[in-house]
């Protein structure tokens, strides 16, 4: 009987290292450039795949392997195709959410792990704030944007958006010292979206809110409004704190990053031609594609009024880029959204529903970390389509965490026979060597926004 005990004893510890190692994984590819720096894209897949051994990810279905595989072996496959590397470190960046998805879901099997991988995407939320705040501070300016670790303030603000919307769903439907870190880390995420000047973020951010008002009231009736209102007003007081005469001597408030609102126009006019562009370029390939990191010079060669290297549309750069081959697996990810929102909202035998299509009160009070990550998780999705946010490894691990709180409770894990277990490790190795293979054949790992040459891409303008 000890020897039992000891060993339960010895499996839990293993538990709780390997859930640190993921996170500590993640923190560090998000502290170093959002991943882009060095090699630590695949230290973050390495950091997962402990997690996944001890919560026996081979259980998982092999079709969720399977589609975890294909993205990153869809741009190995490609760069093969076009005989180049350029642009094949991709396959790492897309391994390393893939590889986070496979754990969670094997280990977040009941609320309070979910409780728990939730509480660490809003400490990584946390840190990705404070990281942008100090250089930001520094700069003596409250009108520029914040950014952090990232390129670009649109996709830092995203960022902070799949945090937010998984703290607020806590804040409203959870309880004790739990509210208070969601409520802390929401204020927080809510003024770096602020400062950042990100349109997108900022509606993304009223739509967290909004879907966290409508969980407060299921969960709590008008106390969870209360709890959703309070947050609504305690952003902008944040975000008004934060550039105050207290930290700054300049005169400028977060408001003047609302300026920049007058050149929305030109911003959607720009994507909706990048994207006509990508269709276009696609069309002319539909089997490969024109090679990784193409889309630039060849919308040069178009003759295009506008210029990007990146559609700012992660499933038409697949298709203008990769083809059929690439663009499939993005298709794969989207019905696989959709089936988990589905899923989530379909009545399980044993719960009563006043409505037919919306979460119990004791749905959402005994798993909020669930709903909170189903929200994040259907927002990044949107805006994975008008912007490049899977340049970054940081962003793409993060999807990867609430993706897999909000699908552990819908995807069945069970006893695999010994062939389905075999075949689910086979594609995990192809996931892992993938990332591997991917890094090693880019010239450029570091640089995902770099493209080809027009020689290369075989434009003659």
């Amino acid at each position: 009987m000890s020897d039992v005990s000891a060993r339960s004893r010895g499996l839990q510890v293993a538990e709780v290292v390997s859930v640190l190692v993921a996170f500590v994984g993640a923190a560090l590819v998000a502290r170093f450039d959002a991943g882009l720096s060095g090699a630590w894209v695949l230290i973050g897949v390495a950091s997962a795949i402990p997690l996944y051994v001890v919560a026996r990810g081979w259980r998982l279905p092999w079709w969720l392997h399977l589609g975890a595989a294909w993205l990153p072996a869809a741009v190995v496959i490609a760069s093969a195709i076009h005989g180049y590397g350029d642009g094949a470190s991709r396959a790492s960046r897309y391994a390393y959410g893939a590889m986070i998805l496979l754990a969670i879901i094997a280990w977040a099997r009941d609320p309070a792990r979910r409780l728990v991988a939730a509480s660490g995407v809003i400490l990584l939320t946390a840190d990705t704030y404070l990281t942008a705040w100090w250089p930001w501070w520094g700069s003596n300016d409250a009108i520029k944007s914040m950014f952090g670790n990232y390129y670009t303030q649109n996709v830092f603000a995203m960022a902070l958006v799949i945090g937010a919307a998984v703290a607020i769903g806590i804040v409203v439907a959870g309880s004790r010292l739990f509210v208070f870190a969601g409520f802390i880390v929401t204020c927080l995420a809510g003024a770096g979206v602020l400062a950042s000047g990100s349109r997108a973020g900022l509606i993304l951010l009223g739509v967290a809110l909004l879907a966290g008002l409508a969980l407060g009231i299921i969960a709590r009736g008008w106390r969870g409004a209360v709890r959703a209102a309070v947050l609504a007003i305690a952003i902008p007081a944040t975000a008004w704190f934060m550039t105050s005469p207290i930290f700054f001597s300049n005169s400028g408030s977060f408001f003047g990053v609302t300026r920049r609102i007058e050149d929305a126009g030109a911003s959607i006019a720009g994507r909706i031609s990048f994207w006509n562009d990508a269709i276009r370029l696609g069309a002319e390939a539909p089997l490969t594609g024109h090679g990784l990191k193409s889309f630039g010079p060849l919308v040069q060669c178009l003759g295009s009024a506008r210029y990007s290297s990146n559609a700012h549309n992660e499933t038409l750069l697949a298709w203008a880029e990769t083809g059929i081959i690439g663009v499939i697996p993005f298709l794969a990810l989207i019905g696989g959204v959709v089936l988990v929102v589905v899923r989530s909202l379909r009545p399980a035998p044993v719960t009563e529903r006043r409505l037919r299509w919306v979460p119990s009160r004791a749905e959402v009070l005994d798993d909020p970390a669930r709903w909170g990550a189903l929200v994040a998780l259907v927002l990044a999705l949107v805006h994975l389509h008008f912007d490049f946010d899977w340049a970054y490894p940081a962003i793409i691990g993060l999807t990867g965490f609430v993706a897999g709180i909000a699908a552990a409770p819908v995807v069945p894990s069970r006893s695999a026979t010994r062939l389905r277990a075999t075949l689910a490790v086979a594609l995990g190795v192809v996931l892992v060597a993938s990332a591997v293979a991917g890094f090693a054949i880019d010239p450029y790992p570091g640089d995902p926004l770099l493209p080809i040459s027009l020689e290369r891409a075989g434009c003659r303008p």
